[in-house]
């Protein structure tokens, strides 16, 4: 996880070290999305169209809860769950319809 958050701070500081602590990150924590989706879309920038979607396709494989944007009040939200703000906003493995269709739309292109 730390590789992963290490590699957000780098995200417009240094894209050599972004992209060695995304794979990094995969390497230690190989069933989280945002570390495969982010490298997709880094790869995608880069021009490396295949190898960003395949990463980008990975990444959505492991997505284990899909919050439906209307039905966002039926959820449970407690800001002070500590498992629910990792899945959510750092594993990825939780995400919000919005997020998940434009990474989708991404593969579409």
């Amino acid at each position: 996880m730390l590789s992963y958050l290490l590699a957000c701070h780098f995200r417009s500081e240094d894209i050599n070290k972004y992209e060695l602590l995304l794979n990094e990150s995969i390497q230690k924590y190989p069933n989280y999305v945002y570390n495969y989706t982010d490298l997709g879309e880094f790869y995608l920038k880069m021009g490396k169209r295949e190898l960003g979607k395949n990463l980008i396709r990975e990444g959505l494989s492991h997505v284990k809860l899909i919050y439906k944007n209307d039905a966002i009040n039926d959820y449970d939200d407690d800001p002070l769950d500590i498992f629910q703000f990792v899945n959510e906003r750092i594993t990825g493995v939780f995400m919000m319809e919005d997020t998940y269709n434009s990474l989708n739309e991404l593969l579409q292109k």
